[in-house]
């Protein structure tokens, strides 16, 4: 199961972390250390986060935090 990716609530197409990171730097603009933050529910592979941390350290951003959503019952 592959994640859906977005930034500032519109979706992008993930390829690889050097290409988001990209698209990070870009939705940054001029701020120059933005809060990267990574909402994942229960079903969000682990790898779609690492993707997410990884192109964030290649845009050289490091304020990350994470929001959760709970799965449905």
């Amino acid at each position: 199961v592959q994640g859906r990716y977005s930034i500032n609530r519109s979706p992008i197409a993930f390829s690889n972390a050097a290409g988001f990171s990209a698209d990070l730097r870009r939705a940054a603009g001029s701020v120059k250390d933005p809060v990267i933050v990574i909402t994942a529910d229960a079903n969000a592979p682990h790898q779609s986060v690492i993707n997410i941390m990884e192109a964030a350290r290649l845009a050289g951003y490091g304020k990350i935090t994470f929001t959760t959503q709970a799965g449905k019952k």
